[in-house]
């Protein structure tokens, strides 16, 4: 009988590593709009000053970012007073 693990990485009975410089779960744009219920026009404007969390640009030119990274930015964000 398969364990979970087997089933999912074609029954080789492996865990699967964890990558090396995030942990946790890549997020879409549409992820990070969504839970910073943001615009993508204000998206846009982070990102052309350089003030959006950081993003991984994969071949198909789409963008991901991991949501350690998102958790991160949102903590290094300074508070209003």
């Amino acid at each position: 009988m398969k364990t979970t693990a087997q089933a999912t990485i074609g029954g080789t009975g492996t865990q699967p590593k964890p990558h090396a410089t995030y942990a946790g779960r890549w997020l879409t744009v549409q992820d990070c709009l969504e839970e910073l219920n943001i615009p993508r026009s204000t998206w846009e404007k982070w990102r052309q000053r350089g003030l959006a969390p950081r993003a991984k640009k994969l071949p198909n030119g789409q963008l991901r970012i991991a949501s350690t990274w998102l958790e991160d930015w949102l903590t290094d964000l300074p508070e209003n007073p």
